[in-house]
């Protein structure tokens, strides 16, 4: 211990240590918090549920299963339009379900999330990521949702956007009294996906979802 001590003396030796501490510190804060996989990871499975227009007077319809021989959720389904208003309905993927809350990660420090999925051919591409927060609603019961678009293709790849593309909505309209999404990312109580206003079929392959360090 005390040739130990002596060497951490050394001007040089002590930079070499800093510098080591350094490059170890970086790394911790770059590595990313999993969120969610359909693999059995401790700490990843959640409880999906599919979210439909009916709820809303629509007809749109979809289903959600994971897939053991390939570890992805399989979310597929169908929007329709709404009859009473005559514009396209929505189908959601929510864990852990409608008016449901989760103890998700903390996610602070974190630089958005990154979704690993991919459609297949012939049907819906664009959808949204979605997350809630235990403190991002009003007095009156409304639940904002921070959503931020995606667009899918047949491969299976990552799906990157940051915390500054998100925005907060309300039955899918823009609203501005959610508090900034970067002060509640320790509060995440809900994460999703969305259809993004087409009509059409879907089948969509998930893998997983995460966040990346900064």
């Amino acid at each position: 211990l005390a040739s130990f001590a002596r060497l951490l003396t050394h001007p040089l030796q002590m930079l070499a240590f800093g510098i080591l501490a350094a490059v170890l510190t970086a790394k911790s804060a770059l590595a990313a918090v999993p969120i969610a996989t359909f693999d059995g990871a401790q700490g990843t499975p959640w409880p999906w549920e599919p979210v439909n227009d009916p709820v809303m007077g629509g007809q749109s319809e979809s289903t959600f299963q994971v897939d053991s021989s390939t570890n992805f959720g399989v979310w597929k389904g169908e929007v329709k339009i709404v009859p009473f208003l005559q514009k396209p309905g929505f189908s959601n993927l929510q864990a852990p379900g409608r008016h449901k809350k989760e103890n998700f990660p903390d996610l602070t420090g974190t630089s958005g999330l990154v979704a690993r999925m991919k459609v297949e051919d012939g049907g819906l591409t664009n959808f949204n990521m979605m997350l809630m927060t235990k403190a991002g609603g009003t007095p009156e019961g409304k639940e904002g949702v921070y959503e931020a678009d995606i667009t899918l293709t047949s491969k299976m790849e990552d799906h990157f956007r940051p915390w500054s593309a998100f925005s907060c909505t309300w039955r899918g309209q823009p609203v501005n009294w959610c508090p900034e999404l970067t002060t509640q990312l320790a509060q995440v109580g809900s994460v999703g996906f969305g259809t993004a206003g087409s009509v059409g079929k879907f089948d969509v392959k998930i893998e997983a979802l995460s966040a990346p360090g900064n």
